[in-house]
């Protein structure tokens, strides 16, 4: 569940209001760039629904104000209605977060993409490009996530397609193509935030985006 805070006193703010309700604190990350709180899991007070957890994700990915901002209403279950981030959105976080070590990232961001429509890609691209993410690295990661996809649903769809190498995706490449995006503020961010909340504590493999969180103690009330 992505949350719009100012900053970390709000969100420290949310997650003990949840946990003065019932709910008990299992972790909490920390984005060692910008040393934000990214993500803080809770287990639900319910006694008859075992295994239900929920993230709240504060500085995760790093777009979490404009996916919120841009949450439309949907039916989450009959009767009950509430905020949902947009496909386009879904892919922009997606594209945050997936690396060859996260296969559910990746399946999740192909399922996204099959059901996308070219409004959702622009919008993705936009959103990672707030993360000073250049136009044409975007590209690149989702043209080879698309061939993943045709390759899982129709091996003959392929044809000449072929995946954009890594070693093709450098920044000081891409930077000075066409269609090169510079990041905000003038600088790079190498290192943007990542949820690794489920077990993926260990060190990040080199991709195209390289995110790190670690953990963080709550202070005591």
């Amino acid at each position: 569940m992505a949350v719009s805070v100012a900053g970390d006193k709000e969100a420290e703010a949310v997650v003990f209001g949840l946990i003065s309700r019932g709910y008990k604190l299992v972790a909490s990350l920390e984005q060692e760039v910008t040393g934000r709180l990214a993500t803080v899991r809770l287990i639900p007070p319910l006694t008859n629904d075992a295994g239900v957890i929920v993230d709240l994700l504060f500085a995760s990915c790093g777009i979490e104000p404009e996916v919120v901002a841009a949450a439309t209403n949907e039916n989450i279950a009959r009767g009950v209605t509430g905020p949902v981030a947009t496909v386009g959105y879904l892919i922009a976080m997606k594209t945050l977060s997936e690396r060859d070590t996260r296969n559910q990232d990746r399946q999740d961001l192909i399922d996204l993409i099959r059901a996308s429509s070219p409004a959702d890609l622009e919008v993705a691209r936009a959103g990672a490009a707030l993360k000073g993410r250049s136009i044409a690295e975007i590209f690149a990661h989702l043209h080879n996530v698309r061939i993943d996809w045709l390759k899982s649903g129709d091996p003959s769809l392929v044809g000449g397609l072929v995946k954009l190498e890594k070693s093709a995706l450098s920044r000081q490449g891409l930077g000075t193509s066409p269609c090169g995006l510079r990041p905000r503020g003038g600088k790079t961010d190498r290192r943007g935030p990542r949820n690794r909340a489920d077990q993926g504590l260990q060190a990040p493999s080199n991709g195209i985006c390289r995110l790190h969180d670690r953990p963080r103690r709550l202070p005591s009330r």
